[in-house]
């Protein structure tokens, strides 16, 4: 009897972690699906829709920006987007997360260059899944810290691979390292440089 007892128990356990798991991929569909309506309606030109942080990744560097000017910038030039591709070659490709009112994130695919950058929206049915879809102009006057970013985005990576930016409410920007960014390559030069400097 006590066999079949632990057996039952652990049938029991096993019925609790897949259920576990069940709520938990549910609650992320819908948080994903409540960031991606949200965004939608900021691209759309939503005011009440806000940015509350962003992250970009990729190309061997990362960002992390909750500096609310930079993101208040940001939400503006946004709602202003223009629903039209352009050619990929014209951009650097990143990953780019927002969180937006609720704190829910939502990352899809994008491309910078020096004064403007696209989000391939999977809602607007793109060409191919990172295709694409807004085109987001960052018209003058360029705030000093958002026209800093791009920088950081658009720079070689010879120069700022393993370099993370951190960007926050009116502080100066702030750089770390890891090593996990650039691979095998080797470090970027501004490594030393930035990291020594961001820690003055």
């Amino acid at each position: 009897m006590r066999p079949k007892r632990t057996f039952t128990i652990r049938n029991l356990l096993a019925v609790v972690i897949l259920l576990c798991i069940v709520l938990s991929g549910a609650r992320f569909a819908v948080y994903r699906h409540l960031a991606s309506t949200q965004l939608e309606e900021l691209l759309a030109g939503n005011q009440e829709m806000e940015l509350s942080h962003w992250v970009a990744e990729y190309q061997q560097r990362r960002l992390i920006c909750s500096d609310e000017h930079v993101l208040e910038y940001m939400a503006s030039r946004m709602r202003n987007a223009n629903f039209d591709r352009y050619d990929t070659d014209n951009g650097v490709s990143y990953e780019f997360t927002f969180c937006l009112c609720d704190g829910a994130p939502y990352s899809l695919s994008a491309y910078v260059d020096a004064e403007r950058f696209s989000l391939a929206v999977p809602s607007a049915k793109p060409v191919e899944g990172f295709w694409p879809t807004h085109d987001i102009r960052l018209t003058a006057p360029i705030p000093n810290r958002v026209a800093e970013i791009f920088e950081f985005l658009n720079a070689p990576w010879e120069e700022v691979g393993g370099l993370v930016l951190i960007v926050e409410d009116d502080r100066r920007f702030r750089y770390e390292y890891d090593a996990r960014l650039h691979m095998r390559n080797p470090p970027g030069s501004q490594v030393s440089k930035l990291t020594a400097q961001s820690n003055d």
